[in-house]
């Protein structure tokens, strides 16, 4: 068998990208050819990780496991080997367990420590320059502290790899607080509007991903999330980003509302700079975990007009105002012309105990988001059923139309189980009266009387002559029409009814998933049903076939 050394270097390089960085590196220390190709693919993703877990010991005991990189090292090395830089693509920082909420709606900061020294002035890099302006004596260097040398160094790193920079993800909790973050993405800000050739710095960023660790004891979500929002907006000021996602906020008053008058945008929202961005090379637009009104929505998407991918995961205080989906669909207006995916969450996070959502919410939406026809290419849909027909659905003796609603360029549609239980909704959306939704659409089909909500789970369908024995409690599903869906949105190839959060009861037995799968399978269409598991809350039961 022939030596690894013998293969192409372009194989090499292929092989060792998927090692660890450590892994790499050991590997780089075995011979020159391996180090030549090796040590490349151990900066080529840098991953850094502030662990504050305590860990159960032998006697059952905690010990402090609290993990801090060594990030120093990391930018001394890099400084003293700057070829190193230029392998760094991908940048990852995390927090785990390093966010603390109570009952006061104060978030706290829990960091692990890290080491560091500053005797060799790192801070004094030109990215931080603003700190040592000689015209501007009240400027003054950040204290060194735990807290701002961490912020510092991220900062810095970022900055030192910024020219050859490919994605870059990074944990919010690095963001509050925090002033060398905005020092230095300004910076890089002004030298490319300064540059008449193209941009240098982050000339190569094309993908940005704020996350934030998930948690059910938000009390404070809305206020608390507001403070680095300029910084995050600095994002879109990048020149050739092209995915970017975010955790995004508005301002509101005491009463949960937005600043407004006719035109129908949030006069509170600011940029962070005086002009605002053009991301023009802008596709993909996440605000995820956000509690962004959509007043305020209107100023990102009128600025990111060549959205391509659009999800808005609402997540907010059940007291603020309704979610207007009728602003919300004026907003999306600005990017209806070339959105292709369009994902809406909606979620109230708990105000008083955990695992309790806020089911007693009234007027949980206003408006509706659909109809969806003026989408041209919109071939993507992930939604509820509340945000696409809206309360007025409620009220109504007949059962909504998927077809009236869905755009005709449709590929695939996700329906979430989103505002599960609200009684404000009565029921109209879950069980039996969404399986009618369906019915509808698949197969043209219809109940025999007015439905009740608990109604027995095993409806049979009947075409043709009535089998009485198939007739439960005398409700019985009666084609009267063609299926819909042909018609309404002739492209469709997949459907896909996501339960992986709140739902339970009706469509946790099998005739009900059974059925709509099987109406799925007659029509061609694949069909799925994601299913919350009864035994684990992490645990999802996958159904579905082609």
């Amino acid at each position: 068998m022939s030596p690894i050394t013998d293969l192409p270097t372009e194989l090499l390089e292929y092989i060792v990208l998927d090692l660890e960085s450590r892994d790499a590196v050991n590997l780089a220390q075995t011979c020159k050819t391996l180090h030549t190709v090796a040590l490349p693919a151990a900066y080529n993703t840098i991953t850094l990780l502030w662990d504050n877990t305590s860990e159960d010991d032998e006697d059952g005991g905690t010990v402090d496991g609290r993990k801090g990189p060594k990030i120093q090292a990391l930018v001394r090395t890099l400084k003293k080997k700057p070829q190193y830089i230029n392998w760094v693509k991908n940048l990852e920082f995390y927090a785990e367990n390093c966010l603390e909420y109570n009952f006061e709606d104060v978030l706290g900061y829990g960091f692990p420590r890290i080491d560091y020294d500053m005797k060799d002035e790192e801070w004094m890099d030109e990215m931080f320059s603003v700190y040592a302006d000689p015209k501007d004596t009240s400027v003054q260097w950040p204290e060194l502290d735990d807290e701002h040398a961490r912020h510092m160094l991220v900062a810095l790193l970022i900055g030192i790899c910024q020219a050859r920079l490919e994605s870059l993800t990074i944990a919010w909790e690095f963001f509050p607080f925090n002033q060398w973050f905005p020092t230095m993405m300004k910076h890089g800000i002004a030298k490319n509007a300064a540059e008449d050739d193209g941009p240098k710095w982050f000339a190569n960023l094309k993908t940005v991903r704020v996350e934030l660790e998930e948690s059910d004891m938000a009390e404070a979500w809305g206020q608390n999330f507001l403070e680095p929002q300029g910084t995050l907006l600095l994002f879109f000021y990048l020149s050739v980003v092209e995915s970017l996602q975010i955790i995004a906020c508005s301002e509101r008053d005491d009463y949960g509302n937005v600043s407004s008058e006719e035109e129908g945008v949030d006069l509170s929202f600011e940029w962070p700079l005086e002009l605002p961005p053009v991301p023009h090379t802008l596709t993909t637009l996440r605000l995820v975990r956000s509690s962004m009104d959509p007043l305020t929505i209107h100023h990102l998407l009128r600025q990111a007009t060549n959205l391509r991918v659009f999800e808005y995961d609402c997540y907010t205080h059940p007291h603020f105002a309704p979610l207007q989906l009728s602003i919300l669909k004026d907003a999306l207006r600005h990017i209806h012309s070339t959105l292709t995916n369009l994902i809406v969450r909606y979620q109230h996070y708990n105000s008083e105990l955990a695992y309790n959502p806020a089911r007693e919410t009234e007027n949980a939406v206003g408006g509706s988001l659909g109809p969806l026809h003026d989408f041209p290419v919109l071939t993507n849909l992930t939604i509820s059923f509340p945000v696409l027909f809206g309360t007025e659905a409620v009220a109504l003796d007949s059962t909504p139309s998927l077809a009236n609603f869905l755009p005709a360029t449709l590929e695939t549609l996700t329906i979430t189980d989103d505002l599960w239980e609200y009684e404000d909704l009565q029921g109209k959306f879950e069980d039996v009266y969404a399986m009618a939704f369906f019915r509808q659409y698949l197969a043209g089909e219809r109940p025999s009387k007015p439905l009740e909500r608990l109604e027995p789970y095993t409806l049979e369908t009947t075409r043709g002559e009535v089998d009485l024995d198939k007739v439960e409690n005398g409700v019985l599903w009666v084609q009267d029409r063609e299926p819909e869906w042909k018609v309404a949105t002739p492209r469709l190839k997949k459907l896909t009814y996501d339960l992986t959060k709140l739902c339970c009861g009706y469509w946790h037995l099998s005739k009900p998933r059974e059925q709509l799968m099987g109406l799925c399978e007659s029509q061609g269409i694949e069909g799925e049903v994601l299913l919350w598991s009864l035994n684990s809350y992490h645990n999802l039961q996958i159904y579905g076939w082609r």
